[in-house]
Protein backbone atom coordinates (compact mmCIF):
# COMPACT_ATOMS: atom_id res chain seq x y z
CA UNK A 1 0.00 0.00 0.00
CA UNK A 2 1.43 3.34 -1.01
CA UNK A 3 0.89 6.33 1.21
CA UNK A 4 -0.10 9.67 -0.32
CA UNK A 5 2.16 12.74 -0.36
CA UNK A 6 1.45 16.46 -0.14
CA UNK A 7 -2.12 17.62 0.40
CA UNK A 8 -3.47 14.08 0.43
CA UNK A 9 -0.95 13.11 3.09
CA UNK A 10 -1.97 15.97 5.37
CA UNK A 11 -5.61 14.98 4.96
CA UNK A 12 -4.76 11.37 5.86
CA UNK A 13 -2.82 12.58 8.90
CA UNK A 14 -5.74 14.76 10.06
CA UNK A 15 -8.22 11.90 9.70
CA UNK A 16 -5.87 9.44 11.39
CA UNK A 17 -5.21 11.90 14.21
CA UNK A 18 -8.95 12.39 14.72
CA UNK A 19 -9.62 8.65 14.78
CA UNK A 20 -6.74 7.61 17.02
CA UNK A 21 -6.42 10.69 19.26
CA UNK A 22 -2.65 10.61 18.75
CA UNK A 23 -0.62 13.78 18.40
CA UNK A 24 0.20 15.19 14.98
CA UNK A 25 3.93 14.45 15.30
CA UNK A 26 3.23 10.83 16.24
CA UNK A 27 0.87 10.32 13.31
CA UNK A 28 3.29 12.00 10.88
CA UNK A 29 6.20 9.85 12.12
CA UNK A 30 4.20 6.63 12.02
CA UNK A 31 2.77 7.20 8.54
CA UNK A 32 6.10 8.44 7.19
CA UNK A 33 8.08 5.60 8.76
CA UNK A 34 5.75 2.97 7.34
CA UNK A 35 6.04 4.42 3.85
CA UNK A 36 9.83 4.70 4.17
CA UNK A 37 10.22 1.12 5.32
CA UNK A 38 8.04 -0.14 2.47
CA UNK A 39 10.01 1.83 -0.13
CA UNK A 40 13.30 0.57 1.30
CA UNK A 41 12.13 -3.04 1.22
CA UNK A 42 11.00 -2.65 -2.38
CA UNK A 43 14.27 -0.97 -3.40
CA UNK A 44 16.47 -3.63 -1.76
CA UNK A 45 14.22 -6.51 -2.80
CA UNK A 46 13.70 -7.64 0.78
CA UNK A 47 10.83 -9.82 1.86
CA UNK A 48 9.78 -11.52 5.07
CA UNK A 49 11.39 -14.81 5.95
CA UNK A 50 8.83 -17.58 5.64
CA UNK A 51 9.30 -20.31 8.23
CA UNK A 52 7.51 -23.59 7.70
CA UNK A 53 4.99 -24.09 10.52
CA UNK A 54 5.86 -27.77 10.83
CA UNK A 55 9.54 -26.90 11.18
CA UNK A 56 8.71 -24.29 13.81
CA UNK A 57 6.58 -26.80 15.75
CA UNK A 58 9.45 -29.30 15.62
CA UNK A 59 11.92 -26.71 16.97
CA UNK A 60 9.57 -25.85 19.83
CA UNK A 61 9.05 -29.52 20.65
CA UNK A 62 12.82 -30.11 20.69
CA UNK A 63 13.32 -27.11 22.97
CA UNK A 64 10.70 -28.37 25.43
CA UNK A 65 12.36 -31.80 25.45
CA UNK A 66 15.77 -30.24 26.06
CA UNK A 67 14.42 -28.04 28.85
CA UNK A 68 12.83 -31.06 30.55
CA UNK A 69 16.01 -33.13 30.24
CA UNK A 70 17.65 -31.52 33.28
CA UNK A 71 14.65 -32.29 35.49
CA UNK A 72 14.56 -35.89 34.25
CA UNK A 73 18.29 -36.32 34.88
CA UNK A 74 17.97 -34.92 38.40
CA UNK A 75 15.07 -37.28 39.13
CA UNK A 76 17.20 -40.26 37.98
CA UNK A 77 20.06 -39.18 40.24
CA UNK A 78 17.71 -38.93 43.22
CA UNK A 79 16.22 -42.32 42.38
CA UNK A 80 19.73 -43.81 42.24
CA UNK A 81 20.62 -42.31 45.62
CA UNK A 82 17.44 -43.71 47.12
CA UNK A 83 18.22 -47.18 45.74
CA UNK A 84 21.78 -47.04 47.07
CA UNK A 85 20.51 -45.97 50.48
CA UNK A 86 17.96 -48.83 50.50
CA UNK A 87 20.66 -51.34 49.47
CA UNK A 88 22.92 -50.22 52.34
CA UNK A 89 20.06 -50.44 54.80
CA UNK A 90 19.20 -53.97 53.69
CA UNK A 91 22.84 -55.03 53.78
CA UNK A 92 23.11 -54.16 57.46
CA UNK A 93 20.13 -56.21 58.51
CA UNK A 94 21.69 -59.59 57.70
Amino acid sequence: MRYPHGAQASQVRRVTRGITSLGFATVRTTVGATATVQKRRERLGLERIQIDRQQLARWKRQKRTGDALLDRAQALVEQGRALAKEAKRRGRGR
